[in-house]
């Protein structure tokens, strides 16, 4: 593209292979239409700026979230219920009459075991604790630095196309309810921005301001553009604004295109966790079944028989009379 140069010492031209012209005043502007970037003669050199001042740039990204808080302590084990109480013990069986002596009679059976007791119930578990708190988030990072290529114009409140050379218009009377905004691709500096325009895209902002007149301006999301030949057709959404333009007040345009997207901040760690309720306490345990019967001892063998006598004894010689003792022999 060759180096166009418009009324008002306006200036386009490519960044390459194109050469910024020397031989203008101080005070000339220039863009480089394949960047976008402006430019503008100051002591004999061309400086880049960022833009006519008053425009509000994009907003900083937020600020990193802040972490949550630590995890918090496991609650205690609750204590041990109470042990159950032991079951009676079972009555003694009756004991078996004495047998008869002799051989030993077969030994009786041993009485049943009784039924073992059932166990007591289990206690009830203790209630969990309540969770901690979540962290806390970050706080929201610095305003962005101010940008955008700004394009002067008049503002006209006919609320219909086509808008003529120089002049913006909108759909709507009331700044905030417009939906669409007509620009005429030469501004009320007779520059011819088309090239400007073009590169205006969904998701850029556009903004009007009053010239001298900080508090007058609306800033619109954009949503669409068309070329529509002397002018652009734009679909806006309004974002925000205070006061109100009226016909003939001398405006600047300002687009900004849409930054990257900033970075989510850290979620927060956990809070600290709640303590373990007490368990409760262990059921009663069953009584014990009662013993079975002892069983009866055998009869007693029969006793032995008597040992047979013992011979009688010769009697002694007559004389004295003596004395016989009789004894008797028992086996």
């Amino acid at each position: 593209m060759a180096i166009q140069r418009y009324a008002g010492d306006r200036i386009t031209c490519l960044s390459t292979p194109d050469v910024k012209p020397l031989n203008v005043a101080d005070g000339a502007f220039l863009v480089e239409t394949d960047t976008g970037k402006l430019f503008q003669k100051v002591g004999g050199a061309w400086e880049q700026i960022e833009g006519y001042s008053g425009a509000s740039g994009y907003s900083g990204f937020s600020g990193i979230s802040g972490y949550s808080g630590a995890s918090g302590i496991s609650g205690y084990s609750g204590a041990s219920g109470i042990s159950g109480y032991s079951g009676e013990s079972g009555e003694s069986g009756y004991s078996g009459e004495s047998g008869y002596s002799g051989a030993s009679a077969a030994s009786g059976y041993s009485g049943a075991s009784g039924e073992s007791g059932y166990s007591g119930e289990s206690g009830e578990s203790g209630y969990s604790g309540v969770s901690g708190e979540s962290g806390y988030s970050g706080e929201a990072g610095p305003v962005g630095p101010t940008g955008g290529i700004s394009m002067p114009y008049n503002y006209n409140d006919t609320t219909s196309a086509p808008p003529a050379t120089g002049t913006v218009r909108l759909n709507h009377a009331t700044l905030a309810s417009a939906t669409v905004l007509w620009a005429n691709d030469t501004d009320s500096g007779s520059v011819n921005v088309q090239i400007l325009l073009d590169d205006i895209l969904p998701g850029d902002h556009v903004r009007i301001q009053k010239v001298g007149a900080l508090t007058n301006y609306a800033y619109y999301h954009v949503d669409s553009n068309v070329d529509s030949g002397a002018y652009h057709t734009i679909g806006v959404t309004y974002v925000s604004g205070s006061g109100s333009l009226t016909t003939g007040d001398a405006i600047e345009m300002v687009a900004s295109q849409r930054g990257p997207e900033g970075v989510s901040g850290y979620s927060g760690e956990s809070g600290i966790s709640g303590y373990s309720g007490a368990s409760g306490a262990s059921g009663i345990s069953g009584y014990s079944g009662a013993s079975g019967i002892s069983g009866f001892s055998g009869a007693s063998g029969t006793s032995g028989f008597s040992g047979a006598s013992g011979e009688s004894g010769y009697s002694g010689e007559s004389g004295y009379l003596p004395l016989v003792i009789a004894v008797k022999v028992l086996k």
